[in-house]
């Protein structure tokens, strides 16, 4: 590699930059467990009696689950992405630093 821009979509890059479906399932994901959490709510807010509470308590905690996977799960795919780009830019780092050593061996200044 010569120092050229890496066109949209090639390699690591690419890869990190295409999160459209990857964003729609997590964001998916925590909608659903806090619509989850809400949903519980307002049921176990609709009773007096404990024992007709508790399956409420236990659809909110599911939907807590689900929203903190999802969070946790986003997290993962943002270190990652962060990764890809890191190992993107120290490729290009290290190709025009093997370009430059080339081209000064090539014109004989190299060593003096």
């Amino acid at each position: 590699m010569t120092g050229r821009p890496i066109p949209y979509g090639a390699g690591a890059v690419g890869a990190a930059r295409r999160v459209g479906p990857i964003l729609l399932g997590l964001g998916a994901s925590v909608a659903a467990g806090l619509a989850g959490i809400g949903l519980a709510w307002s049921k176990a807010a609709g009773s007096d009696l404990v024992p007709l509470q508790v399956p409420a308590l236990v659809a909110a905690l599911v939907g807590l689950a689900l929203a903190g996977l999802g969070m946790a799960a986003y997290d993962v795919h943002l270190g990652r992405r962060h990764d890809a780009l890191e190992d993107e830019a120290w490729e290009t780092v290290m190709d025009q630093v093997a370009d430059l050593t080339r081209s000064l061996g090539r014109s004989g200044d190299i060593g003096r």
